[in-house]
């Protein structure tokens, strides 16, 4: 395999795994402390973390680029 490609697929890994680690840490208590308590505002942030998950990424690009005017290329 070629070395650039592998060097590639190792950070790309890498990245993956952070993200994940950082996700797991954070996101298993918030999901414990929103499944065990009731709180004011608690069907607001569940419907928009409902919204965050079906909204594609794709969409939130595209905002970012036309809220900042970022030149793509």
């Amino acid at each position: 395999m070629l070395p650039a490609l592998t060097e590639i697929i190792l950070l790309s890994l890498q990245v993956s795994g952070i993200a994940l680690l950082f996700s797991t840490v954070i996101g298993i208590p918030l999901g414990a402390i929103m499944g065990l308590n009731r709180f004011m505002g608690r069907k607001l942030v569940i419907a928009l973390l409902y919204t965050g998950m079906g909204f594609p990424p794709l969409w939130l690009v595209c905002l970012y680029i036309s809220f900042y005017h970022v030149a793509v290329g």
